[in-house]
């Protein structure tokens, strides 16, 4: 075996003939493109002849070469050549000889672990190629990192590639960005273990622009791990939601009008892109509800649409889900009775809809949610009732369950005007009991936002509202989503009037605005 030390860059780069920028453990081109970059260091290559073979495989012609951990046999690189019999001086024929040129075995892309090739259907290794749409082009020139002012496309080429030498130190991505000050993005990823996408320079990287890719990506690793409760493989918003984007065109802006607004705290030129975009996705909308065809509008992708539109008001703050969430549930009626849509779908649909009517409705009408959580069940908390991998998850989500429960309780005694001032104070001591000694940071704490805005808005003593005040913060520095600085703002709104106005008035109609 001869070790030869990689010092031209990675393979994919060397393979895809562009300069590689050398950076660890990914270099930028392949993050920028959605490759899986196997990275720098020492490269194996075994030679045919340095190991024992069987007589059968010792034809003349036919060396093959075997790599190391795997019983597949793959052709060598150069055939083997066998010199003629020469005769000697003295007239006597000498035996014939096998000489073998030297065969090297490049390193394939890795597998997704556990899983054969041939058994992976071609739509989970080929993402199917977007079509085009002047309207779905809103964040077509976006960067496709983090710099603003360099150029991206959505091609690949030498050119444009190695026109930027010094993209190692000025353009590097680490895997987590931890920034110094609070101002900066902090982003946690998931300690669920993915396999990454099957991108690779023997797969088709062109079907998706670079710019989307990039989008999906941060998608994928931020946002939709914080739209369930524990993350875990199965995840819908990653297993349904993305590889939906990467067929229809709408869907895939909207998934990147929601990841540019989350990154526009960084950004902060996305943030215009990102309103550009979501202005073209709801006229979309509006054309298709207008269309004489029901069954234009009524469709799963629009409501996947609507979906991911929810999750970027609660990353914004925005007013708009009044609206979303009543098309979100006539979409969802449509999606349940659809025959052609598979159950763990339709199961994915019940449950997100549930989750955001649970939320938004008694923060935009005190009298839908009165009706909602009179009528709700359980499942209203299906959401949050699969089943966690570690006996410490199942101990948090019980925590976290009853925690929802005594928020649903404080809003239906105040809007239905029964509460007092005692029981008040003894509902929001009971919900502060419950997590006073749950981490802030622990895995799902994310979704505690609304009972801790509940609480909090609920809370007359100082003690109380500073111990929720300060989760929300804690959980803002996890999540970043926009929303909850907004529910700060309305908190200090709220307290100033408690004298006078209830606070379910004040959140259904002066500060409306999605908090999760």
């Amino acid at each position: 075996m001869s070790l030869a030390k990689r010092n031209n860059g990675c393979l994919e780069c060397r393979t895809r003939r562009v300069i590689c920028d050398k950076a660890e453990p990914e270099c930028f081109k392949c993050r920028k493109k959605g490759i899986k970059c196997s990275g720098q260091g020492i490269e194996c290559r075994f030679s045919p002849y340095m190991r024992k073979k069987s007589g059968a495989a010792k034809m003349k012609g036919s060396t093959t070469a075997v790599t190391s951990g795997e019983s597949s046999v793959h052709p060598a690189a150069a055939s083997a050549s066998a010199s003629e019999p020469s005769a000697s001086t003295d007239g006597t024929a000498t035996p014939a000889q096998t000489t073998y040129s030297k065969q090297y075995l490049w390193v394939e892309p890795e597998l997704i672990p556990g899983h054969n090739p041939k058994d992976v259907p071609i739509a989970a290794l080929v993402v199917p190629k977007m079509e085009e749409d002047p309207a779905s082009s809103a964040l077509a020139d976006t960067p496709a990192h983090w710099s603003s002012a360099s150029p991206s496309s959505s091609t690949s080429s030498q050119s444009d590639e190695t026109q930027d030498p010094g993209v190692k130190g000025k353009h590097r991505i680490s895997p987590i960005i931890k920034p110094k000050s609070e101002d900066g993005l902090v982003v946690r990823r998931s300690s669920v273990k993915r396999a990454p996408w099957t991108y690779g320079p023997d797969t088709t990287i062109q079907s998706v622009s670079s710019d989307s890719r990039f989008f999906f990506d941060h998608f994928s690793n931020f946002i939709a791990s914080k739209m369930v409760v524990l993350d875990f493989h199965d995840n819908a918003y990653r297993q349904m939601v993305l590889p939906l984007a990467a067929q229809n065109p709408m869907v895939s802006q909207a998934v990147g009008v929601v990841s540019a607004f989350h990154l526009s705290q960084v950004v902060p030129s996305l943030r215009m892109k990102a309103e550009v975009g979501q202005q073209r996705v709801l006229s979309r909308l509006r054309r298709s509800a207008l269309d004489p065809n029901p069954d234009s509008f009524f469709k799963h992708s629009n409501w996947v649409t609507i979906l991911v539109l929810l999750v970027g008001d609660t990353i914004t703050g925005s007013k708009n889900y009044v609206y979303l969430l009543d098309l979100l549930l006539q979409l969802s009626r449509a999606a349940l009775s659809d025959k052609s849509l598979p159950d763990n779908i339709k199961q994915f649909v019940k449950e997100q809809t549930q989750m955001f009517e649970l939320f938004g409705s008694p923060l935009s009408s005190p009298q839908k949610g009165l009706d909602m959580m009179r009528r709700r069940s359980a499942d209203y908390l299906s959401f949050m009732s699969y089943c966690p991998s570690t006996p410490e998850q199942q101990v948090t989500v019980n925590i976290m369950t009853e925690v929802m429960q005594q928020a649903c309780e404080i809003f239906e005694n105040r809007a239905s005007k029964t509460t007092t001032p005692e029981s008040s104070i003894a509902s929001v001591e009971r919900v502060r009991q419950t997590v006073i000694d749950m981490d802030p940071e622990a895995d799902g704490s994310h979704a505690l936002v609304w009972p801790f805005f509940i609480a909090a808005a609920e809370s007359t003593l100082p003690e109380h509202r500073e111990f929720f005040a300060g989760r929300l913060k804690q959980l803002f520095s996890n999540t970043r989503f926009g929303s909850i600085p907004v529910a700060l703002d309305t908190l200090k709104y709220i307290w100033s009037k408690s004298d006078t106005t209830s606070w379910t008035d004040i959140v259904t109609s002066e500060r409306q605005v999605l908090i999760m």
